[in-house]
C-alpha cells in the first residue's frame, strides 16, 4: 500500500497537528491598489533552521513591507487552536479569543485550503514551533502524532511503500544533512522526514 504524501491540498491527512500539512511559506503585503497573493521575496526573509521567518514585518527589494503567509489543508475539522514559542500576532481565515488564536475547519475542502499569516513576528523571540491542533489539547495535553483513523486505514496491510510520502519523484535534496527533519514547520513541502533517529 503507498503511504499518500502530505500537503495542504490532499484529502488523506495523517497528522493530528493540521500545521504538518501546512504549504510552503511565501511573502505577501497588503497593499490593496496593487494587491498581489504572493510578492515572490520570501528568498529575502532570514529564517532560522526550522523555516520560521526570524523578524517580521521586513522590507524587500520591492519597498514593501513583507509578512508570511501559508496555506493549510481544509479536509481537517472542527475547531483548533494555533500553539506556538516566541511573540507576534497572526492573522488570516483565523479568530482570536482571549488573545489566543484559532482556526476552524469545516472539512468541505470547497477551497481545498485555508490561509494563516504571519503579520508580525518579534526579532530575537521570533514565532516559531507553530501547532495547530484540536481544541481538546489546546491547553498543552499531550496529543497522538498520527490520527487514529488514518492507521486504522493501514492496518490491513503487511507492507507499507513511502515513495509519494517522501517525494521521491520531485525531491531536490542532494546531501542527507538537507532532509527534512521532524521539527521542520512542515512535512508537506518536500516529503516526509524518515530515518529520523533524534
Amino acid at each position: 500500500m503507498n503511504v499518500n504524501s502530505q500537503t495542504y491540498y490532499t484529502s488523506g491527512i495523517m497528522f493530528t497537528d493540521a500545521m504538518k500539512t501546512a504549504g510552503a511559506f511565501f511573502s505577501h503585503w497588503d497593499d490593496w491598489v496593487n494587491w498581489t497573493w504572493d510578492s515572490g521575496k520570501i528568498n529575502e526573509i532570514p529564517c532560522d533552521t526550522n523555516g520560521y521567518p526570524l523578524a517580521l514585518p521586513i522590507l524587500t527589494s520591492d519597498n514593501h513591507s513583507n509578512y508570511v503567509r501559508f496555506c493549510i489543508n481544509n479536509y481537517y475539522k472542527g475547531k483548533y487552536r494555533i500553539l506556538y514559542d516566541g511573540a507576534g500576532k497572526f492573522g488570516g481565515q483565523i479568530s482570536v479569543e482571549n488573545s489566543n488564536f484559532y482556526i476552524s475547519f469545516d472539512a468541505n475542502a470547497s477551497t481545498e485550503y485555508k490561509y494563516i499569516d504571519i503579520l508580525e513576528s518579534k526579532s530575537g523571540d521570533h514565532l516559531r514551533n507553530i501547532r495547530v491542533v484540536p481544541v481538546l489539547y489546546e491547553y498543552g495535553a499531550a496529543y497522538p502524532t498520527f490520527i487514529n483513523a488514518y492507521l486504522d486505514g493501514l492496518r490491513p496491510f503487511h507492507a507499507l511503500r513511502f515513495m509519494e510520502s517522501s517525494w521521491i519523484n520531485w525531491n531536490i535534496e542532494i546531501h542527507w544533512s538537507n532532509r527534512v527533519l521532524p521539527h521542520h514547520y512542515s512535512q508537506g513541502t518536500r516529503g516526509l522526514c524518515l530515518g529520523i533517529r533524534d
